[in-house]
C-alpha cells in the first residue's frame, strides 16, 4: 500500500458512489461500469479466498499436533478476506471454517477429539466450532479499520496477531464450559490444564508466529487489490 489515502477497498468504493455519480467528476456510465468490475472482482476473490480456507484446512488437519487438535492454517486467507473485503467478508471466511471444522472433524469423524466432542456435546461442539471461527474473521478487520489512518501497517500487524487470540480464546473458553466431557477424553491420559497449556503454547504459538510473520505480505496484498478497485 503506497498510501494509507489511497486504500480504495470494496466498501469505499460503494459509499464513494452511492449517490450514483460520485463527486460530480465522473460519469454515471463510468461510475456504474466501475461497480460492476468492482462488484466482479469482489465475488471473485471471495471466491478464491474460500477455496484456500477449505484446502488449507484439510491440509491443517493432516499435520499432528499436541493435544489432539489441527493446526489453523487457514487464519491467514481470512486474515486477507476481511482486511481487503470487508467485515461481511471476513465473517462469512471464518464462518466457513467454523461450519467445515464442524462437519469434516466432527459430524464426518476425520479428526477423534472433535468427533468426541460432538458424539457427547453436538450443539456445543457446533457453536464452539462456528463462533471461534466467525469471531476469527469478524474482529480483525474490524480493528483494522479502527486503526489504519493512525498505523497504516501497524493496523495489519495488530489485525493478524487478534484472528489466533480469538480462535484459541473461544475455543479454550468452550473446552472450560463443557469441562466434563473434556475429562471425559483425557480419561486421566493427562489433566485439562496440560491439555489446554499444549494448545496455548503449541497450537496458538505456531498460529500467531506465522501470521506475525506473513503480516508484510498481508500489508503488500492489500495494497495490491486496492489498486485493482481502483482502476477503471
Amino acid at each position: 500500500m503506497e498510501d494509507n489515502k489511497n486504500e480504495v477497498l470494496h466498501e469505499d468504493v460503494t459509499e464513494m458512489y452511492a449517490d450514483g455519480m460520485g463527486n460530480g467528476a465522473i460519469p454515471t456510465r463510468t461510475v456504474h461500469r466501475r461497480a460492476r468490475r468492482n462488484k466482479t472482482l469482489y465475488m471473485v476473490t471471495l471466491a478464491i479466498l474460500t477455496a484456500l480456507v477449505v484446502v488449507l484446512q484439510l491440509w491443517g488437519s493432516a499435520i499432528p499436533m499436541p493435544g489432539s487438535t489441527s493446526l489453523s492454517l487457514v487464519l491467514i486467507p481470512i486474515v486477507i478476506g476481511g482486511l481487503v473485503l470487508g467485515v461481511k467478508a471476513g465473517a462469512f471466511l471464518g464462518f466457513v471454517f467454523g461450519l467445515f471444522v464442524f462437519v469434516w472433524c466432527g459430524v464426518l469423524g476425520y479428526d477423534l477429539f472433535t468427533a468426541f466432542l460432538f458424539a457427547n456435546q453436538p450443539v456445543m461442539t457446533g457453536l464452539i466450532c462456528i463462533v471461534k471461527g466467525t469471531a476469527a474473521g469478524l474482529v480483525p478487520p474490524i480493528v483494522h479499520r479502527a486503526l489504519r489512518n493512525r498505523m497504516p501497517f501497524g493496523s495489519v500487524v495488530i489485525a493478524s496477531a487478534v484472528a489466533p487470540i480469538c480462535n484459541t480464546g473461544l475455543f479454550m473458553i468452550g473446552m472450560l464450559i463443557i469441562m466434563k466431557t473434556l475429562e471425559t477424553y483425557l480419561a486421566g491420559a493427562m489433566t485439562v490444564g496440560y491439555f489446554l497449556g499444549a494448545i496455548i503454547l503449541v497450537n496458538f504459538a505456531v498460529e500467531f508466529a506465522f501470521n506475525l510473520i506473513l503480516s508484510p505480505a498481508i500489508y503488500r496484498i492489500i495494497g495490491a487489490v486496492a489498486k485493482q478497485y481502483k482502476r477503471k
